[in-house]
């Protein structure tokens, strides 16, 4: 198997940055950003590539990132030979930095949609991968995929999807040594009166050895006047044989994306999420849900509900009328909660909130890309990662997409990487101090392009504080007319474009910068 270049992954938190680090938004190459790593001088995003430079379908995509947020053009991909898509499933939690190496895993697609998992490691500093190992044969009979991996006690854990040949949709569990061969693996499948376990997240190590496995499970049975989704709690021994089972949230509505955190008396906080509408798959029996929000909850060792609360009654900034979907969380040293996502059905922007160490909810604060695009409704903001930095903020990596738009003519899915301050504000003149009138919303905007001569004739130059980046022109329809390289001082040369009105994109420094201008014969 070829060994595939990758970048150098110091560390995975910025907490040792010493220095002061301007807040920004980005736009880079590939689809979405899984993850973000630093060290002094620069960040290093994972994520995802839809081509890449082969043939194959996906690659991971890794880009070295200044602190200001410019790409320094230090790429790397990972691809497999033999497969047509290399993934990390989207998950923000399937890299693991230890002192010396980085480690991933994810899933190889072969024909048909088949799949099989995969563990990755490269050294540290990395100049190339030091192996890979995929696991055809011995998931031969049980269709699994790694989705997310912890490190403890000179073990891998990972956790992942699986299917056997009845279809029957479970989730797996692997102990793995550092050199990815698979000591173990367990299986488990839905509860009694649930089909299926659709969504593995997170793998909590516990005091005793053990873990806590969170997941959903489904009860796929559309034809009910009501269908529910549990977020549950599988808690299990170092040996991965299962000891109990607990459901979070309600029994007659959908909950989401559990996670688990540490309380300082032993205990446990859980959050999850409900959303907006309860009911059959079509859309005209839908009913509104008075439950949907973000819950939190204490829980004992034993997995039993103490107490829960619906976090809208502390933030009212939530909104009831969207669907949460939590990527990520942290936790810092004070047991502050933070979790990130994106929101679905209404605004479809990303979010951050912050949980105080008693389970009281501080602050919502939403990130919407490109208010000013027509096609918004049609947009998505999303975040997957949440890195804490050294100024007390975070570096949040994610996706924006737009359909074809007057702005985005030819549409648009980009990696987004954001910095926020210690209150999640982006926007300058927000308030260091998280005061109650913080904006909830932060806002990014497209800066304007400035050009001359408009109307232009064969040539038109731009004024940039970039030196260089790429040019695209798109006529009315969405037709990218023009797309090249362009460094300051040189003109962008029209003579081939028809008498009409224009759309024009500069990308460089990591944004876009957009304008139009009307092509007329003297």
């Amino acid at each position: 198997m070829k060994k595939q270049v990758l970048l150098v992954v110091l560390l995975i938190s910025c907490w040792f940055v010493s220095h002061s680090q301007e807040r920004f938004y980005n736009i880079y190459d590939g689809w979405q950003s899984y993850e973000a790593f630093c060290d002094d001088s620069f960040y290093y995003i994972a994520g995802l590539n839809p081509w890449g430079s082969t043939s194959v379908e996906h690659s991971l995509l890794f880009q070295t990132i200044s602190l200001d947020g410019t790409n320094t053009g230090q790429n790397f991909e990972l691809f497999i030979d033999g497969y047509i898509s290399t993934t990390a499933t989207y998950a923000s939690d399937a890299f693991v930095k230890t002192s010396n190496n980085l480690y991933t895993v994810g899933q190889l697609v072969i024909a048909n949609n088949n799949y099989v998992p995969y563990f990755a490691k490269f050294d540290f500093p990395v100049t190339d991968t030091i192996y890979t190992i995929d696991y055809p044969i011995i998931f031969e009979e049980i269709k699994t995929y790694f989705t997310s991996l912890i490190y403890r006690d000179s073990s891998f854990y990972a956790l992942g999807q699986s299917s056997d040949g009845s279809y029957n949709i479970g989730m797996s569990f692997h102990k793995l040594d550092t050199l990815g061969n698979i000591e173990f693996s367990r299986n488990y499948f839905a509860s009694p009166g649930f089909s299926d376990i659709r969504k593995p997240i997170q793998i909590f190590p516990t005091a005793d050895k053990g873990f806590i496995l969170t997941y959903e499970e489904w009860e796929d049975n559309y034809q009910q006047p009501q269908y529910n989704l549990n977020a549950m709690l599988l808690k299990i021994d170092s040996l991965g044989n299962e000891q109990w089972r607990r459901m979070l949230g309600h029994n007659d509505t959908l909950n989401y994306n559990p996670f688990l955190f540490n309380k300082p008396d032993g205990n446990y906080f859980a959050v999850w999420t409900d959303p907006a509408i309860v009911g059959p798959f079509e859309w005209s029996h839908y009913q509104d849900n008075d439950s949907s929000s973000v819950w939190v909850a204490e829980l004992n060792t034993s997995g039993y509900t103490l107490w829960k609360k619906d976090l809208k009654y502390d933030i009212p900034e939530i909104q009831v009328d969207g669907g949460f979907y939590i990527h990520d969380i942290y936790q810092d040293s004070l047991n502050n909660m933070y979790l990130c996502g994106w929101l679905s059905y209404i605004g479809r922007r990303g979010f951050l909130i912050k949980i105080d160490s008693t389970g009281t909810g501080q602050w919502i604060r939403y990130y919407d890309c490109y208010p000013e695009n027509p096609a918004i409704y049609d947009c998505y903001t999303k975040i997957y990662s949440l890195t804490p930095t050294s100024d007390g903020g975070f570096i949040m990596a994610g996706e924006y997409f737009s359909p074809s738009s007057e702005m985005f003519p030819a549409g648009i899915q980009a990696s987004l990487v954001i910095k926020v301050d210690e209150c999640g504000c982006l926007e300058e003149g927000c308030n260091p101090e998280c005061y109650t009138d913080i904006p909830a919303l932060q806002t990014i905007h497209l800066p304007e392009l400035k050009l001359y001569p408009n109307p232009a004739h064969n040539k038109i130059w731009l004024n940039s504080e970039h030196n260089k980046g790429i040019v695209k022109i798109f006529a009315i329809n969405g037709t990218n007319c023009i797309e090249t390289q362009w460094q300051t001082g040189e003109a962008i040369n029209i003579e081939s474009l028809p008498q009409g009105m224009y759309s024009i994109q500069l990308h460089a420094g990591g944004k876009i910068y957009v304008g139009q201008f009307v092509r007329d014969f003297e």
